[in-house]
């Protein structure tokens, strides 16, 4: 019926005078009501409920933010955190007590924070020599009296390191807050349930994402580079963080499958709830096996593994308990079954089996691993500073991938390469810590309540620890956040099952009001630095969905010429350049510290004015721009500068701002290899800065694999007429994938033969294929069978080398089929694609190679079966089963043509007196040849 009021107030509404008034007294009783149901009017109670309203925004929803991957939920986060730590200190303000706090917890929550703090304050060069990295190697043009000046910081990337400093104290106000909330062990008890139930909905919501997909996330939110609902994975945008945030819960809610049996003696029903959190460990499992995650499966085995001793010392495994076990894993595999069991069964089978070329099948994980133990001995004491991964791992990896490892895939590498052996110590003390205060508890004498509670506990703390081991879990707020309450619960669980007289060790008391400030302090620091990141993150989305358009569009134009002769994707681009550019210039106004941003927006200036340039009545390219400039013989820059404000109007302001732009992202961090290059370009605009030369060779020093940097590098290198240094660069960067490979292609198809190209540059086979589609356009049927015979050889060497996984050969291979395709050597692409089909029977694409390969060479006989096998897989390809209705009547035609002739040969071979005929037939020599 509502609040108390509630009807008297709504039979009251529609009247006038008195009676009106009284209604509104009455609502606003009714709504007085409901919030003191809500919030409690004393202020001890309602110190609490807004520390648990904190938790409730940390357990419950960061997760649900991309696992609180987002900059938006890493502000949620500190300000769910700030309300935890506020409220259950001003309990104890309120109350009157003391404020406790683990001893060893708040020192190392201190003792992080120091050295967060070391890496970002402006330090002496000598302090910098003696414990940072060796920068006269890595940044020859910074130092004293260099062009760039000294770099004054341990962390090269400082505004990630603060805003790291922002998280650690957010989590450090986690612990203080929940270590003071947490009285006794009904409150341990009620934060595990809470996070079985986070786990839980995540899981529902997986599922549900999964069944009913839209791509978004919460079927509300497009993510710019993640399609939801493909895979399992809840709100994550990774399927490992994803079952990681199962394995959580999975403890928690095992416990609670313990409760909800009946006790000994009693019958009659059990109720839904406890129907359901007895099946809440088999939806779980569900979820983790479906969501493929061979990481998330070792980490379940680790959690098992350590929940099984603590089954066996409190006497619970038995009969029935085995029984139980069975039935949640025979549930578990059912559901799996009916999600894909042959899908899941082979990427277990692969760890299982433990092989490595499978589990690491392009040796990425490898390969970043070794950047980052080297990377820590580069700078062993306190590392290249928190957050700067992203920017640090390409000056120690041997080759260029195409995609960018965010991460180290390895917490502790990654922990050792930002902040050196200071926080890994720091890392390993926590660490012993609790589990020799979790052994302690456990050795105990246990009752099975407590036990269960320890299984609770220590399944997702072991979980934590072994994926840590090949993932990076640690960076999520959604999942590092729930993993620091377990560690709590631990402390407050050893603690309140000791005796009375011990109960006071590890424990620090302050005064309340000290606490509470400083916590203020902290609260305060953490959100006013995660505010702006968070305020920037809608227009960097924003940007971020428009690139990948742009991107799709900028390679039509690359690909084909002839697309270039449609005003309307030319103009499209131009547009669409120009509200990425908008995007980058909010993110810069909310965000000044964001590096990327000034990054990226000097470069999409610079596009920008190339492709508006085309169109100008007055065109000038750059590099015509910055010749002119150099040798006009201006008599001053402000000369120079005067000229460019007549000769390029409005676009003069566009090189300017791109110059300051790059300037201020190498000031904010000097790793950015393109801000060198881009200032080489804009040389012209600073005079008496850095030579050419010397920002190319800053540039390849700081990313010396990274294939955008060589193509660039090598382009300067060709401007300023060192052609064989130039030609090294592109060599270097021909066989590494990205974006460049369009641009270097485009540029050598116009001015040299294929021949060269090969034999110069030496391209992979992705330039190749793009290669063929310019000189199609430029070169001459000459040029098209130099790269085919390329391509294919390209193709065996690396299938009789063996050293590449078979998927990326039968890529290859495939490569090479639709090369020879489009010279028509269309035998030898059927052999190409028939070796990718032994290689990769199960790939799409190379199933579709092999019906095109087939068709062009009207062998539709052959290629019905695969024509049916791509359209059982794909049948939203309309296209598909337009070639197969097609394959029929092409089928019929060719049969009545192979009769027709055959008849019309034997006429001829009946009448000897007229062999010139016979011989003119084509293709019928010998007749075995025409039937087939």
């Amino acid at each position: 019926r509502g609040p108390p009021g509630l009807a008297g107030g709504m039979n009251g509404w529609s009247a006038s005078g008195k009676r009106g008034k009284s209604a509104s007294a009455s609502w606003r009783r009714s709504l007085r009501s409901l919030s003191d149901a809500v919030w409690s009017t004393d202020p001890k109670q309602l110190a609490w409920q807004i520390s648990d309203a904190g938790l409730v925004v940390c357990v419950f929803l960061v997760p649900l933010l991309l696992g609180g991957r987002h900059d938006f939920a890493h502000l949620i986060y500190a300000l769910g955190a700030s309300l935890v730590a506020m409220g259950a200190i001003a309990h104890a303000e309120l109350s009157g007590k003391q404020f406790k706090v683990h001893g060893p917890l708040l020192a190392f929550i201190a003792v992080t924070a120091a050295l967060l703090t070391l890496q970002v304050l402006p330090l002496p060069a000598s302090v910098l020599r003696l414990f940072g990295a060796d920068q006269g190697a890595l940044l020859p043009l910074w130092g004293e009296g260099a062009p760039f000046g000294a770099w004054n910081r341990l962390s090269f990337t400082p505004a990630a390191t603060l805003k790291g400093l922002a998280l650690w104290l957010s989590h450090g106000l986690l612990l203080v807050g929940v270590y003071a909330r947490l009285r006794e062990l009904q409150d341990i008890e009620r934060l595990l349930k809470w996070i079985a139930l986070a786990s839980l909905g995540m899981a529902l919501i997986g599922f549900a994402q999964y069944a009913v997909p839209n791509g978004k996330l919460l079927w509300v939110y497009d993510h710019p580079f993640e399609q939801f609902g493909v895979d399992v994975q809840g709100a994550f945008a990774n399927k490992n963080h994803f079952a990681h945030f199962m394995i959580l819960g999975l403890g928690p809610a095992l416990w609670l499958a313990a409760q909800a049996k009946p006790a000994k003696g009693k019958t009659g029903k059990p109720t839904g709830s406890q129907i359901a959190w007895l099946m809440a460990p088999t939806a779980l499992l569900i979820a983790i096996f479906a969501s493929q995650s061979r990481g998330g499966v070792l980490a379940l085995a680790g959690a098992l593994l350590a929940a099984a001793p603590i089954f066996w010392k409190t006497g619970q495994v038995k009969l029935p308990q085995m029984i139980a076990v069975a039935l949640v894993t025979l549930g578990a595999v059912v559901g799996v079954s009916y999600y894909g069991y042959g899908t899941v069964g082979d990427r277990m089978d692969d760890l299982i089996h433990g092989r490595i070329e499978k589990l690491d099948a392009q040796h990425a994980r490898r390969s970043i691993w070794q950047a980052n133990a080297e990377a820590f001995a580069a700078s062993p004491w306190v590392g290249f500073g928190a957050g700067s991964h992203r920017e640090v791992y390409p000056l120690f990896l041997e080759e260029d991938f195409s995609r960018e490892f965010t991460h180290a895939e390895s917490g502790y590498l990654q922990i050792a390469s930002e902040t050196g052996s200071a926080g890994l110590l720091i890392l390993l003390g926590a660490i012993a810590t609790v589990v020799a205060t979790a052994v302690k508890g456990i050795t105990r004498p246990l009752d099975k309540k407590t036990g269960l509670l320890w299984i609770a506990i220590a399944a997702g703390l072991v979980a934590s620890l072994v994926h840590s081991l090949y993932d990076f879990v640690w960076y999520l707020p959604g999942l590092l956040g729930v993993t620091l309450i377990l560690v709590v619960c631990a402390l407050r669980l050893e603690q309140l099952t000791r005796t009375a007289e011990r109960t006071a060790a590890w424990t620090s008391t302050a005064p309340p009001r000290v606490g509470l400030a400083m916590a203020a302090v902290a609260s305060v620091v953490a959100c006013v630095t995660c505010f702006g990141p968070a305020r920037a993150s809608v227009s960097w989305d924003s940007y971020a969905r428009s690139s990948v358009a742009l991107r799709g569009m900028t390679q039509r134009l690359t690909k084909n010429l002839t697309d270039k002769r449609d005003p309307m994707l030319s103009q499209t681009v131009v547009t669409t350049t120009a509200r990425t550019t908008g995007f980058l210039e909010e993110v810069t106004r909310s965000n000044h510290s964001h590096a990327r941003a000034h990054l990226r927006l000097a470069g999409r200036l610079l596009q920008r004015y190339e492709l508006e340039n085309e169109d100008a009545p007055n065109p000038m390219p750059l590099t015509a721009v910055r010749d002119a400039a150099l040798s006009g013989g201006f008599a001053s820059h402000a000369d120079m500068q005067a000229w460019l404000d007549r000769a390029l109007g409005e676009r003069a302001q566009w090189l300017r701002a791109a110059h300051a732009h790059a300037v201020t992202a190498l000031r904010l961090c000097p790793l950015q290899g393109e801000a060198y290059l881009y200032l080489a370009d804009l040389c012209f605009l600073a005079p008496g800065g850095p030579t050419p030369q010397g920002l190319v060779q800053q540039a390849i020093t700081v990313r010396p694999h990274d294939g955008s940097v060589q193509f660039e590098a090598g382009r300067q290198c060709y401007l300023a007429g060192d052609l064989e240094a130039g030609l090294d660069l592109w060599k270097s960067c021909a066989r590494q994938p990205g974006s460049h490979l369009f641009k270097l292609v485009a540029l050598v198809s116009r001015s040299a033969s294929a021949e060269f190209f090969v034999k110069r540059i030496d391209p992979g086979y992705e330039a190749v294929e793009l290669a063929l589609k310019q000189y199609q356009i430029y070169g001459s049927p000459q040029d098209l069978e130099v790269l085919c015979d390329h391509a294919l050889s390209e193709a065996e060497n690396a299938d009789r080398q063996g050293e590449i996984p078979s998927q990326e050969l039968a890529s290859r291979w495939r490569h090479a089929s639709e090369s020879l395709r489009m010279v028509e050597r269309f035998e030898e692409a059927i052999q190409c694609s028939e070796r990718a089909l032994q290689l990769a029977p199960n790939d799409f694409w190379v199933r579709l190679e092999a019906v095109r390969a087939y068709r062009d060479a009207e062998r539709f006989d052959d290629s019905d079966p695969h024509i049916r096998w791509c359209l059982a897989r794909r049948p939203d390809i309309r296209y598909l089963r337009s070639w197969l209705q097609e394959s029929a009547k092409r089928r019929t035609l060719v049969d009545q043509n192979r009769r027709g002739r055959m008849r019309l040969y034997e006429e001829l071979a009946s009448r000897p007196s007229e062999p010139a005929k016979l011989q003119s037939i084509p293709r019928l020599q010998p007749p075995a040849e025409t039937l087939r």
